[in-house]
């Protein structure tokens, strides 16, 4: 069997726009070293592989991409499938890199499968290693996501040479899934359409053979009536004084199959099975070709829909409006120049070449959603996170000053405050929708006047965890809190050092500059003052007498009467050098404090009362940080290991409030053979399910466990001790 000869120009001819001549070696450079690193190899067709990566190339000149783009396409498996060794593999991108420059290098690993060479690693951990990485890659450069869609296209195409049906089916459902709907997502219409009636054919070939069956029979009569139609607006149209050039188009055969499937419709009840698209020369003339259609033919007024005065989420401008000629119904597609273009090519045209960028806020904000979806929860779910992302619908909604921003269904004014801009999420105070003042978590719906009100003095609240959507808003929530969190823990651990400096005559001062000068910080992995306070706070460093020597060995010496640790009432005296008090459970003079619930573990201190009564709190507790305990009467405390009390815990956990949940979280204890003593359940206001579960721990190690293993929960928002 004879192949068609594979030429460079003809990518170069295919492209609407001239290249200049240093485009064009750059292309003509790329297909020679393209050409010699696939020599000898071919397809399930027998053709050269090299026609692959070729007629990928000439997919992506006819949209009027630039040349570092044909040039990644051309050279898109050169990584991938010539590289025989890990050395060859950076043998051939620094020759990339050296001869087409780094942006193409950076296009080619976004489409490529790096993890070739790596051992012990599962199909599904490739998988999900490639999606990541190309998703990624779309984010820096949205070129990446055009290769590769335009790579499976052609791959779809040539699908029927693949012998495995098994694998036919395989490519065309990952198509169906993540390559269509993505297409879709970038506003690529025309090969999102090719790319569902290729899968379609191969997922379905009994449906597929049906309405293919039903539409040759009746192929030459339809596009009769089309063409008719079509005459008979251009004459209208143009007796009107409005010259306009006329597509026609049959539904395609995958749509047919959904709307029958969806709508429980025949093929002959489908109003836009047959549909004209007008293309005007300006905006304006849209809305005139519609308001003369409208007045010549008898229209469905149900039916009309101005997306140009409401653009669709991935930016689809057009006037739809179906009209009745001789009892058949035809609908109308009204588009400028411009607009057909967009609808067609979507993102493609939407890219500055020159500075990386592209020109559409909503296009970029759809990028950012696909990230943010494989980047929340764990990272074996990635792929079906990106499956679920790519069927979320939008909305979208009118800010104040005119735009129109696309955003997720079930977005809350919070989602949205932190979508414009995290300062604004951070200092929300208020929302109108539509004049109307609304709570945070109100969500948003198709259409609404949104205007968002902050108040510098309003800080993050740890209960917009509880209702919140977005990846963003959620992430930046949490930062903020931890921020927070971060600023107590320096503060207690402050304090805790003064507390035992008190003890030693030594200034803070003092005791810090001899602190940063030693090798203490280096010793423990520490990077400043404060990093040493928060380890100081969670116990993860020890305040006792060597701690001080060790920084101070002159006071060794000089050693006051008044430093050692004093030992009160009844109790056991540690056998260590730092002569560190433990709590035994036949002291009776030592009582766990309730405002903290100390567990077994976890860094405390004790207290000693006014009736020689020793109280423990947790380093953390909340009077310390209050200052309301006297400093000269904390005593230093630790655990004892045969303190084998069992610790009552109370825990809260917000929840999605679905089917199975309870189940779920009652499982975490079933494995850590835990009672639980008392479980409540009911719903917040925003529709979360609020859990609150007593049980008894031996110690912070087990209830650290529970509560990391009830955070992997995919349907639990919020896990939090309550004390």
């Amino acid at each position: 069997m004879a192949h068609k000869r594979i030429r460079y120009y003809d990518i170069i001819n295919v492209h609407p726009t001239p290249f200049s001549e240093k485009d064009t070696e750059l292309i003509r450079k790329a297909f020679v070293y393209g050409a010699n690193r696939h020599k000898g190899q071919v397809r399930h067709s027998g053709e050269p592989y090299f026609s692959h990566p070729v007629a990928v190339a000439g997919i992506l000149s006819e949209m009027d991409l630039d040349s570092e783009t044909i040039v990644a396409a051309i050279l898109h498996d050169v990584i991938e499938d010539t590289a025989h060794s890990p050395e060859e593999l950076k043998k051939i991108q620094e020759e990339i890199r050296e001869y087409f420059g780094e942006t193409v290098l950076a296009i080619v690993l976004g489409v490529t499968k790096i993890s070739k060479f790596k051992e012990n690693i599962s199909r599904e951990e490739r998988e999900t290693e490639y999606y990541r990485n190309m998703i990624l890659g779309m984010v820096r450069d949205p070129r990446v996501i055009l290769v590769k869609i335009a790579d499976r296209l052609h791959n779809m195409r040539t699908l029927f040479y693949v012998p495995s049906e098994e694998k036919r089916k395989r490519i065309a459902k990952e198509t169906l899934e993540i390559y269509a709907p993505l297409a879709h997502r970038l506003g690529i219409g025309k090969i999102k359409a090719e790319l569902e009636d290729l899968s379609f054919r191969y997922l379905y070939p009994e449906e597929y053979n049906k309405i293919e069956e039903k539409l040759l029979k009746r192929k030459e009569e339809l596009e009769y009536q089309l063409k008719k139609m079509e005459e008979k607006v251009k004459k209208v149209l143009k007796e009107n004084g409005i010259e306009v050039k006329i597509k026609s188009r049959i539904k395609k055969p995958y749509s047919i199959y959904k709307k029958i499937k969806d709508k429980g419709v025949t093929i002959d009840e489908i109003f836009d099975l047959l549909a004209l698209r007008v293309i005007t020369k300006t905006e304006k003339e849209c809305s005139e070709v519609a308001t003369i259609i409208k007045k010549f033919w008898v229209h469905i007024p149900t039916r009309y829909r101005d997306f140009i005065s409401n653009p669709k989420p991935n930016n689809y401008r057009a006037i739809h409006l179906t009209i009745i000629e001789n009892s058949r119904p035809f609908e109308i597609q009204i588009r400028s120049k411009e607009m057909d273009i967009i609808a067609e090519k979507g993102i493609a045209a939407h890219y500055y070449y020159k500075d990386g960028k592209v020109d559409n806020e909503n296009i970029k904000r759809s990028i950012l959603f696909l990230r943010d979806a494989i980047e929340s929860g764990p990272t074996k779910e990635v792929v079906n996170k990106l499956k679920d992302e790519l069927k979320q619908e939008f909305i979208t909604v009118i800010t104040p000053k005119g735009d129109f921003i696309t955003i997720p269904k079930d977005f809350t004014v919070l989602d949205f405050a932190y979508l414009i801009h995290t300062k604004l999420g951070h200092h929300f105070k208020r929302a109108l929708v539509n004049n109307s003042v609304v709570k945070a978590n109100w969500v948003l719906k198709d259409w609404d006047y949104v205007k968002i009100e902050s108040d510098p003095e309003e800080k993050p609240k740890k209960e917009w965890l509880h209702f919140v959507k977005s990846h963003k808003a959620r992430v930046n929530i949490r930062d903020y809190l931890n921020k927070i969190k971060d600023e107590e823990r320096v503060e207690i651990g402050r304090k805790l050092i003064e507390i035992f400096l008190k003890k030693t005559n030594i200034g803070m001062k003092s005791f810090v500059k001899r602190l940063e000068e030693s090798d203490f910080f280096k010793e423990k992995g520490l990077t400043s003052i404060e990093d040493f306070y928060k380890k100081i706070s969670t116990g993860a460093i020890k305040i006792n007498e060597k701690l001080f020597y060790d920084l101070f060995p002159e006071k060794k010496k000089k050693r006051k009467k008044g430093f050692t640790l004093p030992v009160i009432g009844n109790l056991k005296k540690a056998k260590s050098t730092d002569e560190r008090i433990k709590i035994y459970p036949d002291n009776k003079v030592v009582f766990l404090g309730k405002c903290c619930n100390p567990i077994k573990g976890e860094p405390i201190i004790g207290y000693l009362t006014k009736d020689n009564i020793i109280k423990v709190h947790s380093q953390s507790c909340r009077l310390l940080k209050k200052e309301v305990l006297n400093p000269s009467r904390i005593i230093e405390l630790d655990w004892d290991k045969d303190y084998n009390e069992k610790f009552v815990v109370k825990l809260k956990i917000i929840s999605a409030d679905v089917f199975g949940v309870l189940f779920k979280i009652s499982s975490v204890f079933h494995e850590e053979k835990i009672n639980i003593l008392k479980l409540n359940s009911n719903s917040d206001n925003t529709g979360n399910a609020v859990i609150n579960i007593k049980f008894y721990v031996n110690d912070i190690f087990q209830l650290n466990k529970i509560i990391k293993s009830i955070g992997k929960i995919k349907e639990v928002i919020v896990v939090e001790r309550i004390r």
